[in-house]
């Protein structure tokens, strides 16, 4: 059976041989060191290896094989960690046995993971109608706005209530290193956890609008195109209850959508940079443009879009539009992103983050699956611990997470789209409160930004938990979103376009009858709550006399 993605996520671009680059003539700048340069970004050294990495050879986790041993700690995390996912699995399928998984839940699930990705960057009402398509939740998430002054510890700043008024944070600034340590990891023991507050800092203002359910809270940049800036569960032990488990030090982290092209003449501090659109803003910390933000209370979610900034340069890309529309149901929250570009040169087919994912650095174990049997319940989970430079890897789940060493809850990500693998490295010393330093993986493709390109828009799914539950949640999503390799071969790739498009129009006229039996049944029952003896008797013509009945007094009321 043919794996096809139900959603629009891989587009013709993506799917022939790439187009001969045509970069403008620049010539080599003279980058002057910075001490605002500090960090290590989304705009981070992925982007050297992903130009390394240009051509339509192999992409670099094919070429790169990781043999390192780990060490004897990290060895027994690993052995911690899997005892961990044994006695979760078990608890899992206690659960499961006892018919405690919600059937309402997993259609939810489903809704979500069929709704096209492409439907999410129109107009204002058929946003509205995609979130009704993408099935919303019964219980809508609060949202309401807060504001995260720079360098002050990132706490909850609403506290433990769902009020949907604004609230200001005051400024309670503490001094704090920004500089970043490679040494190597220390012991790590029940009694390393971290002190409640000693959570990652921002060097600019933050104005965030939070979606939040009962178990999971985002919050969104608007004014930098959304960028996810906040991300917490009331779930998770303490002391990261309710904590902000996103770094959010500069622009360049985060988690957000970055795209490469040609060398342009622009300087990262004393770095020689490229063509690197970064929803954030620039590494000088200018921000993003937003042109359109839409809060639709009725349906839970935030719809943004507007133009990024070139990460070295710090000019604003008008021939880049970006567009994200944002929405919380239960414990996963969903992120549809686009880019389009519609420049005048044609840039090289490189690895690009789809989306970037900047952690705490005290989750600093990397979970995902490469095994051959993926949706199988296959044990074979990967643990590793990336060093500070970049180390590449496939992942046959489309999935990551970054786990605690002691309590083996983390943040997962799933792209279902990023058919490129995993890249990842870490920054600073396990446990390390600086700032600066980091966890971060990103989800990858490889394609170019040409002025002929169509939009490319794509699904991404976050969570928080433990690593069972969250692979659990990822497969329910995953059955109904493989991801396949895009051909190579002209001929066989518009076959694969094809198969793409049939399927996108088989998702949505199974939505469309799915509405229209809800419909149908609503209509009945209001019907037989007036009248109940109305479909007791009587053969199928009745039936369906009482049916159209049943739409009459709907048209009589509505009028």
């Amino acid at each position: 059976m043919v794996l096809l993605l139900l959603t629009s996520s891989l587009e013709y671009i993506l799917c022939f041989e790439p187009l001969p680059s045509v970069c403008p003539d620049v010539e080599q700048p003279r980058c002057e060191s910075s001490a605002s340069a500090g960090s290590v970004s989304a705009a981070s050294t992925a982007a050297a290896a992903a130009a390394a990495a240009g051509g339509t050879g192999p992409t670099p986790y094919e070429e790169q094989q990781q043999s390192a041993t780990p060490s004897e700690q990290q060895a027994a995390i690993i052995q911690h960690l899997r005892a961990l996912e044994d006695a979760e699995a078990a608890q899992l399928d206690a659960a499961s046995s006892a018919n405690l998984a919600s059937e309402t839940q997993d259609q939810a699930v489903l809704n979500l993971s069929q709704a096209p990705a492409s439907s999410f960057f129109s107009s204002s009402s058929s946003a509205g109608s995609a979130d009704a398509a993408a099935g919303a939740p019964q219980e809508l998430p609060v949202i309401f706005t807060a504001q995260v002054p720079a360098d002050t510890p990132a706490a909850d700043p609403t506290g433990s209530s769902s009020s949907s008024s604004s609230s200001e944070i005051s400024s309670s600034s503490s001094s704090s290193s920004s500089s970043r340590s490679s040494g190597s990891s220390s012991d790590v023991s029940h009694a390393s956890q971290p002190p409640r507050g000693a959570v990652p800092r921002s060097l600019v203002q933050r104005n965030l609008t939070f979606l939040q359910s009962q178990k999971l809270k985002i919050g969104l940049d608007v004014k930098r195109l959304g960028a996810v800036s906040w991300l917490s569960s009331s779930l998770i032990p303490e002391p990261w209850t309710d904590r902000n488990l996103i770094n959010v030090y500069d622009q360049g982290r985060l988690l957000q959508q970055s795209f490469y092209g040609c060398e342009d003449g622009s300087c990262w501090a004393s770095r020689s940079w490229r063509f690197n659109p970064v929803q954030g803003g620039s590494w000088d910390h200018k921000p993003s443009l937003t042109t359109r933000r839409e809060v639709h209370h009725a349906q839970g979610s935030v719809y943004v879009e507007g133009h990024p900034r070139n990460w070295g340069k710090g000019t604003l890309l008008r021939s880049v539009h970006f567009t994200q529309h944002a929405h919380v149901h239960d414990d996963v929250a969903v992120l549809n992103f686009s880019v389009h570009y519609t420049g005048n040169f044609t840039h090289p087919y490189l690895t690009h983050e789809v989306p970037a994912v900047f952690i705490d650095r005290r989750f600093g174990v990397l979970a995902y699956y490469a095994g051959d049997r993926p949706w199988t319940n296959d044990r074979n989970l990967s643990y590793t611990f990336p060093p500070a430079s970049n180390i590449y890897m496939p992942t046959t789940e489309g999935w990551a997470a970054y786990l605690n060493p002691v309590t083996g809850w983390g943040v997962g990500v799933m792209a279902p789209h990023a058919w490129a693998g995993l890249t990842a490295y870490r920054v600073g010393p396990d446990w390390s409160t600086a700032p600066s330093d980091c966890s971060y993986f990103a989800h990858t493709i490889r394609m170019q930004l040409h002025p002929a390109m169509r939009r490319y828009s794509y699904k991404v799914y976050v969570t928080v938990g433990r690593i069972g539950a969250m692979r659990r949640l990822f497969e329910k999503i995953g059955r109904f979103q493989p991801y396949k390799r895009p051909a190579a071969d002209p001929v066989a790739a518009q076959n694969d376009a094809e198969e793409l498009r049939d399927a996108e129009v088989v998702a949505e006229q199974q939505q469309q009858q799915q509405q229209q039996k809800a419909a149908g049944f609503e209509a009945k029952q209001e019907l037989l709550g007036r009248n109940p003896g109305l479909f007791a008797t009587g053969s199928s013509s009745s039936g369906a006399s009482g049916v159209a009945a049943a739409a009459a007094a709907a048209a009589g009321d509505a009028s």
